[in-house]
């Protein structure tokens, strides 16, 4: 019997109020296929849309990413401690993007779905006559061997850059086979894989692992030539 699969993106609302923190979502149609005998879809439910602060859990998912934003940084998190939902992490003030991957820059981290695009400024440091050669040694640090040349075109000559540190707008595309931009921390995945979205290049950017059905943060080990910083 074949299968067909169906994900139906979910929509969170997050309502602050006082030390609140709540996701609200509706049930996710995430049509895994029709139950054995039914030609109904299955529907799934995301645990993480009904999770917050202080209810009870279950620790499926052990954690839970609360808001909008590209950045992991940007959005709150909640941890599950075996009985409550707790507070992992805070959402820091996060800024603008521009409409396209190619509309300009902003700082901290910019995702473009329908370009399978994550995006952001990276530092070149000595930018002056070493441009070419910090630009190589940035690219050294992402495995996407299709890196170098893309950071080398965005870098101006060195005689057009005055002495000192400066910033290139860098895009990397989502790796095949995954999720187009990063999927939030608790969302669920179905099969086991690690998908970088820029974890040693981009500041902010990072890696994800679908483990036991969740996502949650890949444990990375970046080259010391690495730019990556949280937010």
């Amino acid at each position: 019997m074949s299968r067909s699969a169906r994900r139906w993106p979910l929509l969170l609302l997050l309502a602050a109020c006082g030390d609140a923190i709540v996701a609200t979502g509706s049930e996710v149609s995430d049509t895994v296929g029709p139950s054995l005998g039914s030609t109904a879809p299955r529907v799934v439910t995301e645990p993480c849309a009904t999770a917050a602060l202080g209810a009870a859990c279950t620790n499926a998912p052990d954690e839970c990413e609360i808001g909008t934003g590209a950045a992991l940084g940007c959005n709150a998190r909640i941890a599950c401690n075996g009985f409550r939902w707790v507070r992992a992490a805070t959402a820091s003030e996060c800024g603008t993007c521009p409409e396209s991957s190619d509309g300009g820059a902003a700082d901290g981290i910019c995702e473009y779905a329908n370009e399978r695009r994550t995006c952001a400024l990276v530092a070149v440091e000595d930018a002056g006559a070493d441009a070419a050669t910090d630009a190589e040694a940035l690219a050294d640090a992402s495995p996407d061997a299709e890196l170098a040349d893309a950071i080398a075109a965005a870098v101006p000559d060195s005689g057009e850059l005055d002495s000192g540190d400066t910033r290139v707008w860098t895009c990397i595309e989502a790796p095949e086979g995954c999720p187009r931009v990063r999927p939030h921390v608790g969302l669920r995945c179905v099969v086991p894989m690690t998908c970088d979205y820029g974890a040693c290049l981009l500041p902010g950017g990072h890696a994800m692992d679908c483990v036991g059905e969740f996502w949650h943060i890949a444990n990375v080990r970046c080259p010391s030539t690495s730019t990556h910083e949280d937010p």
